[in-house]
């Protein structure tokens, strides 16, 4: 995992946090689960939606993914993508790029619900499943609401020492690591 890890530049302090996220997808209980938010100041330099997407692999997971316009708009049917045959199978959601300040009181109830019960898209019934999904945003410099910031824990990452350079081949540690 340090391996892994070395890729990524977290900020003083965020280590130990960094690596609590990656274990959060084996952890599930009934209590209401944090969501995550890897925030960082450099814009797309730092790994953030790469970190995310390694932590999928890692766990050989489809990840879900989505943005905050689409969660924020009317015609959301982001619990839909959760119970459909991909979403069930899928332990991590991503909500990705998000700028600017994070409030959504659909999120909020999404993270902190037991249960999540929609209707797939094309299907006739409902489809309930436990909310055992890690919740991962993605952004920079986000300011939260006091809601998602209660219910959230930040690792914030640096830009590498040089532009679009990793501390390791990150690829080939996956490689080890997943056989």
């Amino acid at each position: 995992l340090d391996g892994l890890l070395a890729y990524f530049f977290p900020s003083p302090g965020y280590e130990p946090i960094l690596k609590t996220l990656f274990f959060a997808p084996l952890y599930y209980s009934f209590q209401p689960r944090p969501m995550w938010v890897i925030d960082a100041d450099a814009a797309q330099v730092s790994g953030k939606t790469t970190l995310v997407k390694k932590l999928a692999r890692l766990y050989r997971d489809p990840l879900v993914t989505t943005d905050m316009r689409y969660l924020n708009s009317p015609f959301c049917d982001f619990t839909k993508r959760l119970v459909d045959p991909i979403g069930l199978s899928s332990r991590i959601a991503l909500i990705d790029n998000v700028t600017g300040t994070l409030s959504c009181p659909r999120l909020a109830s999404i993270v902190t619900s037991d249960t999540i019960i929609d209707r797939p898209p094309y299907a006739r019934a409902s489809v309930l499943r436990e909310n055992d999904i890690t919740y991962i945003v993605t952004g920079n410099n986000v300011v939260m609401d006091t809601d998602l910031s209660t219910r959230s824990w930040v690792v914030r990452l640096d830009a590498p020492p040089v532009l679009g350079a990793g501390g390791c081949n990150s690829l080939g540690i996956e490689r080890e690591i997943l056989g």
